[in-house]
């Protein structure tokens, strides 16, 4: 499988798209509350996805 890197931009920020391998992956999510800190803990909001499985044939 070849890399490949594909660029986005979002809210003004360029974002890299990656391609993974296939395996077992675990995503957490972060996500900043309206009017927080970013470098108060408490201020985010964090979620965890259950094992997601990359399995191309």
């Amino acid at each position: 499988m070849g890399s490949h890197i594909i660029k986005r931009r979002y809210f003004n920020k360029v974002t890299e798209t990656r391609e993974v391998l296939d395996g077992q992956y675990i995503l957490k999510i972060k996500v900043l509350k309206a009017l927080g800190y970013e470098t108060v803990d408490a201020h985010w909001e964090t979620w965890t996805s259950p094992v997601i499985t990359i399995d191309r044939p």
